[in-house]
């Protein structure tokens, strides 16, 4: 269905904003 993949599309993009803001975090450490 259409909207499994839009769900799927916005919890993989969720997904990578949350791994590149904690690298930011760690870096800044």
């Amino acid at each position: 269905m259409l909207l499994d993949i839009i769900l799927t599309s916005i919890f993989g993009i969720a997904v990578s904003y949350t791994y590149v803001f904690i690298e930011n975090i760690t870096d800044h450490e």
